[in-house]
């Protein structure tokens, strides 16, 4: 089963980590598209600059982890 994870549960950190622990046991494939990641690293912003950063540099170790997930709508 293929799950589209918006923003909303990419961010806050709570979530993300328990949805992606769930789907690395094979319980499902998370898809995400780039504009959704820029959506939550743009929300992070608001918390200040270092929390944007973090988020952006979460974004790039979920790609890394998860090539296939990006998709395009």
């Amino acid at each position: 089963m293929k799950v589209l994870l918006a923003a909303n549960v990419l961010f806050p950190t709570v979530m993300r980590e328990m949805l992606i622990g769930v789907a690395s046991e094979g319980a499902f494939e998370p898809l995400w598209s780039a504009r959704i990641l820029e959506e939550w690293a743009r929300a992070a912003r608001k918390h200040g600059p270092e929390v944007e950063v973090q988020a952006r540099g979460e974004v790039a170790l979920l790609r890394a982890a998860w090539p296939r997930a990006e998709v395009t709508y």
